[in-house]
């Protein structure tokens, strides 16, 4: 993409987080476009650390077509879990562009305090359960003009049969590349983002108190971090923080955060074996409900 004249696929290879990072830098910092798309004020770098879940590793050949770079970003992030921001620092005139992961702050590791959200603690209230797999889909044909691929979810392989194989066809006939590892590469990341969208739907919700024990900034430090909520059942899910909301009005000043399922975890199954304690131990054990 050299400028206004070409009206084409921008084809970028890297991790995702890097090739996000790159049609941000090429429009906003370097203006390839046009000088007028460059932010005043925008520094290199990030102004936070990284977080401690490490960013998806693959590498792959992205054919990012004609959009905004706010459509061409956010569709990369919410398929491969990153979040992005625009983050002014402080009272400065500096702006910084960032593409974060988040923090695990779940049971699932022992580092760092866990958030636990729960009607056993008191910080959770009128929860709701659904469990569906009327979309799920774990195995895609994708069908290219010069070539087709198998794609398979995660915890799926091509031994994966009989009714535990839920297979869904996906046309990408505007696929004219030659046969080769780039035709591989874009089929195969079209398969994923079409599985990506089938999912089943296992999860359970509930309201959030006002009156949480757990202050956005201290116990939780920053939107994409992963924080757990539980029902009486045992049943857990893994909860990315989307959204802090802060409201002032006459019922005084609160704060609580907007979650996401992230991922269902069964009572019972290997993944519900959290740690009972974290590095830090102290007041900051807890027992199970």
């Amino acid at each position: 993409m050299a400028g206004l004249g070409e009206n084409s696929d921008w084809t970028i290879a890297g991790t995702p987080g890097d090739i996000a990072r790159y049609i941000f830098d090429q429009i906003c910092r370097v203006g390839i476009l046009s000088v007028s798309d460059i932010i005043p004020f925008i520094q290199p770098g990030s102004l936070y650390p990284p977080g401690s879940i490490d960013e998806n590793a693959t590498l792959f050949s992205a054919d990012i077509p004609v959009s905004s770079v706010f459509s061409a970003i956010k569709e990369l992030c919410e398929q491969y879990e990153l979040g992005f921001r625009l983050v002014r620092n402080f009272d400065t005139s500096e702006l910084y562009f960032d593409i974060y992961s988040g923090d695990n702050r779940t049971t699932q590791q022992s580092s760092i305090a866990p958030v636990i959200f729960s009607p056993g603690l008191e910080n959770l209230k009128n929860t709701t359960e659904v469990n569906s797999i009327t979309e799920y889909k774990n195995v895609a044909y994708v069908f290219g003009k010069n070539g087709s691929e198998i794609v398979y979810a995660d915890n799926t392989t091509a031994e994966t049969n009989g009714f535990d194989r839920r297979v869904m066809f996906v046309d990408a006939k505007d696929v004219e590349n030659v046969p080769g590892p780039t035709l591989t590469s874009i089929l195969r990341n079209k398969g994923l983002d079409a599985l990506a969208k089938q999912r089943p739907l296992t999860a359970f919700d509930g309201e959030i108190t006002q009156n949480s024990q757990y202050k956005y900034g201290l116990h939780y430090r920053r939107l994409g971090d992963l924080v757990e909520m539980r029902n009486s059942d045992g049943a857990t899910n893994s909860m990315r923080v989307t959204e802090q909301i802060f409201v002032c009005d006459g019922e005084g000043d609160r704060s609580y955060p907007t979650l996401a399922v992230e991922s269902y975890i069964m009572p019972g199954t290997w993944s519900s074996w959290g740690n009972d304690t974290w590095a830090g131990g102290g007041e900051e054990t807890w027992a199970e409900d």
